[in-house]
């Protein structure tokens, strides 16, 4: 009797692994059938890099700039290539644009809580941008935040990007990749976000060269 009620538990605790092996199959072969309706395109490209000499180059680019003041806009000189003069165009910041997820009640984007900024281009008058930028580090968990401007007004769902931070002095690169950046509106800012190793990037700034690869990606479902 014992033997039979040994195996009556056995076979209910198989039957239960075995209906779990199941569901989790089903669901796995539900996303493989999920990902192959999904045809991802890459539709545009396009690269930054932001180096010493930009950044001691003019108004545009050096670290002063207080990006904290209340309802801050961006003035940047853009370079559309349409275009034979510069535009200079005024853009709210990112935690100012409608649809952003940084615009919010509650903005965590300020020095008291860790943010510097670490490197910009919005451009000049004589030295235009395609797409104006800037880096925020929050110096208490490494997380490096790259905004790129959407001037171009290129379309897509999300952005991959990856970077390559060089520290001059050193002669040191290291590569890092972000999490796509979802594309909210043509005529609004990629929130890109790295996480850096502990001291991967301090000050001086200006030592380090920010090279960055981006792929404007764009999902469509067939059949």
């Amino acid at each position: 009797m014992r033997n039979l009620k040994s195996f009556s538990t056995a076979a209910f605790f198989i039957a239960t692994a075995i209906l779990a092996f199941s569901c989790q199959m089903d669901d796995q072969i539900e996303e493989i059938q999920e990902a192959e309706n999904i045809v991802k395109e890459t539709v545009f490209r396009f690269s930054i890099n932001h180096r010493e000499q930009d950044i001691l180059s003019g108004a545009g680019t050096d670290l002063s700039w207080d990006w904290q003041s209340v309802n801050q806009i961006v003035s940047a000189y853009i370079d559309f290539p349409q275009s034979p003069t510069i535009s200079q165009l005024t853009i709210p910041a990112p935690w100012y644009t409608q649809g952003n997820p940084l615009n919010t009640i509650e903005k965590d984007i300020y020095s008291k809580d860790g943010w510097v900024l670490v490197m910009r281009n919005f451009g000049s008058s004589e030295s235009a941008v395609k797409r104006p930028y800037f880096g925020l580090l929050n110096t208490k968990t490494n997380i490096l935040k790259i905004f790129i401007h959407n001037s171009q007004w290129q379309p897509g769902h999300y952005l991959e990007s990856n970077l390559v931070l060089v520290d001059s002095q050193n002669i040191h690169s290291r590569s890092f990749e972000s999490k796509p950046a979802k594309i909210v509106q043509f005529d609004s800012w990629f929130n890109l976000e790295f996480q850096l190793d502990q001291n991967q990037l301090s000050p001086p700034y200006a030592n380090f060269s920010f090279l960055i690869d981006c792929a404007g990606i764009l999902e469509t479902e067939v059949g």
